[in-house]
């Protein structure tokens, strides 16, 4: 098989390499006890999609951005599209269940960030992360792994997505215990970001200004702004328009409202503003987008 290229292979190509099933939208992939392959061992190259891998025996390295990390039974891998991807070495018995997923599926998917903290950077930014688990969490992991497995290729995408979240959410409790029990403490950036976030989902609705959060964490606007794009490598008016605009998509296509019920809804002085608001972020009109797929 031809090695995959640094530069040029796309999702559906590492789909494809992988094998397994992709769910309706094309841009979401699983595969249950894979065995290593050659292909991704040859070379290294651009990630086109985030994964999550968990491996359930034998032995590999992986170096993912220049770190290397050994993986056993119960290693959990994580890291996100773009990323620069080599396995050196895998042994004839490593096996793993895979997801790949693009930034575009989290994105279409619409699931509140809520859910993917504390490990929302290493799935939608070029970050890895390892995390090792218990054989009761292999275990849970692994159902998770199945059951998107066998509903990939025909349930809708509201079912998928709220799996997706259900397994996201439960990624991230893990993570969160470990830190716990090694003691590892959040920067106070990070406590900051993860207050902004929560100020955000509680507000987004009807509040959009980078003052307003950042009075109700008393702190400056110039310093909230600071912090979060230390944290996030995003602006902090970024993540708000984001949260704005995956609840006026989900409420365009699943709610039944007018579009101008929408506009109040979300606060926007006008229907004509919101319209400039969502066409500015997404490239299309909040009509156009109802009638869409």
């Amino acid at each position: 098989m031809t090695p995959i290229s640094l530069k040029n292979v796309t999702a559906r190509q590492v789909f494809d390499i992988v094998g397994g099933r992709c769910d309706q939208s094309g841009e979401f992939s699983v595969n249950t006890g894979l065995p290593p392959n050659d292909t991704f061992i040859e070379n290294p190259f651009h990630s086109p999609a985030a994964v999550v891998m968990l491996a359930l025996g034998g032995r590999t390295t992986a170096r993912i951005n220049l770190t290397t990390h050994d993986l056993t039974r119960g290693s959990v891998l994580i890291y996100g599209e773009g990323s620069i991807v080599n396995y050196p070495s895998a042994t004839d018995d490593a096996r793993y269940h895979i997801l790949l997923f693009t930034r575009k599926f989290v994105q279409e998917m619409m699931i509140d960030f809520m859910s993917v903290i504390p490990i929302f950077k290493y799935i939608v930014e070029n970050i890895d992360q390892q995390l090792q688990v218990s054989e009761e969490e292999v275990d849970i992991l692994s159902k998770y792994f199945e059951l998107f497995y066998a509903m990939a290729p025909t349930y809708s995408r509201p079912v998928m997505r709220d799996l997706f979240a259900s397994f996201i959410r439960t990624l991230g409790d893990m993570y969160n215990r470990r830190l716990e029990e090694k003691g590892s403490a959040r920067s106070r950036q990070e406590e900051y970001f993860e207050k902004f976030i929560l100020k955000v989902t509680d507000h987004h609705y009807r509040e959009r200004s980078v003052r307003f959060y950042a009075d109700e964490l008393h702190i400056t606007p110039k310093y909230l702004s600071t912090v979060i794009k230390e944290v996030s490598g995003r602006s902090a008016a970024s993540w708000i328009n984001e949260f704005v605009i995956n609840r006026a998509k989900i409420l365009l296509k699943f709610s039944g409202k007018s579009v101008q019920e929408i506009t109040y809804e979300l606060n926007f002085s006008t229907q004509s503003f919101f319209g400039k608001f969502f066409k500015r972020h997404t490239g299309i009109s909040p009509s156009d987008y109802r009638k869409s797929e």
